[in-house]
């Protein structure tokens, strides 16, 4: 198994072109309403994942 997953990883990496101007924006385009709800990046906008929020005394103790 792992032959077969370095064989794939070589493949890629001979295989690889950079994706065009044009093709990033529109990449961005298709993306940008799920990216902006933050659906599937939970630990980017939930306070569940955030320690400061639940541990705001952090902050009180905090140096600059």
């Amino acid at each position: 198994m792992h032959l077969a997953m370095l064989e794939q990883a070589i493949d890629a990496a001979v295989r690889f072109r950079p994706m065009d101007a044009p093709a990033v924006a529109a990449l961005l385009e298709r993306t940008r309403a799920v990216a902006m709800a933050g659906k599937y990046e939970k630990f980017r906008t939930a306070e569940t994942f955030d320690g400061t929020a639940q541990n705001p005394k952090w902050l009180e103790t905090a140096e600059i």
